[in-house]
């Protein structure tokens, strides 16, 4: 049996199980890649799967001219995973090959220096409410700063996904195909409760669902909403700055200096891992060892003394009483 062959039933399963169409056109790439590589050794049935072919897989993914990041190659094994996954439960395997093929450590990346509450006060009051257009912008901000959204979850959201009356929002489908419900903030309620009711029908055209809409009437993209971003940020001298991601990092990191617990965090922001969201902590981790070498009175004591210390001979150190 043929691994090119299983592809479209794979993607076709995904599909009835949710999976975001974007993600199945991934799939469909990436295993055909796959697909490729196998057939090059002349191993393209799907009984010669093994983990040494997947594990030789990835590595040429890590090799020649053009060598992926870890973070690349550990999304094609993802999909490999989840292939492999449902060969077993389509009983077209016996055993998952790729289970015992581990992910490759990605390097901790920090988020980069992140504006501050007062910063982004001065951001979220850029664009001008007096405008359809302005107030809608207004609305893309506070959402994506208090709620933390991606921006593709943005863009999706439609109407019917909010429920103001309570405060949240509904993420039908977030990374990986996963929903959850994320608080909005008593502010945003308000201005997006304000948006919906008086701005968004002026601007929507009949029968759009999408809560955020362009100029058009038609839902905005992720484009758009970066050239809202763009143009707010510009406004107040922080062009280049300030991106839908630096926003979601920035509510995060905020969230936690103020006492957030990280787990509630991890649920908000959809991450599935929490050693996801604990690249936040190290963030602020890194602000206290600043304050403490600013403020303890030997937090900032010179290298050059210690060494000068170690120069001390024991003797003279036992005549002084300090052996």
């Amino acid at each position: 049996m043929n691994v090119r062959a299983q592809i479209e039933p794979f993607l076709a399963a995904m599909t009835t199980r949710g999976y975001a169409k974007s993600s199945c056109v991934n799939y469909r790439s990436h295993l055909g890649r796959f697909a490729t590589f196998l057939e090059a050794q002349d191993a393209g049935d799907v009984e010669q799967l093994s983990r040494e072919r997947i594990e030789d897989y990835v590595q040429h993914l890590a090799s020649g001219e053009k060598p992926l990041s870890v973070a690349t190659r550990n999304v094609r094994l993802s999909t490999l995973k989840s292939f492999c996954l449902w060969l077993v439960e389509s009983d077209l395997l016996a055993i998952d090959p790729s289970e015992a093929v581990a992910h490759g450590r990605k390097p901790v990346r920090l988020p980069r220096t992140l504006p501050s509450v007062e910063v982004v006060k001065e951001l979220l009051a850029a664009p001008d409410p007096r405008s359809l257009v302005g107030y809608r912008d207004r609305v893309v901000l506070e959402l994506l700063y208090q709620s933390g959204l991606r921006v593709g979850e943005l863009c999706a959201l439609d109407v019917t996904d909010l429920d103001l009356a309570n405060g949240f929002a509904h993420v039908q489908r977030g990374k990986g195909g996963r929903g959850r419900v994320v608080p909005i903030g008593k502010l945003a309620v308000e201005l997006v409760t304000n948006y919906v009711v008086h701005v968004r029908p002026k601007l929507a055209r009949r029968g759009e669902r999408a809560l955020i809409v362009a100029r058009t009437g038609a839902r905005l993209g992720s484009r758009g909403v970066e050239r809202v971003i763009d143009r707010c940020a510009k406004r107040v001298g922080l062009e280049g700055q300030v991106t839908p991601h630096v926003l979601r990092h920035t509510c995060a990191t905020h969230m936690l200096r103020g006492g957030a617990n990280i787990r509630h965090l991890q649920e908000m922001l959809g991450h599935a891992s929490l050693s996801s969201t604990q690249v936040y902590t190290q963030v602020t981790v890194g602000e206290l060892k600043d304050v403490h070498a600013r403020f303890h009175p030997r937090g900032s004591v010179e290298e050059s003394s210690v060494r000068r210390a170690k120069t001390v001979r024991s003797g003279r150190s036992r005549k002084r009483g300090l052996g």
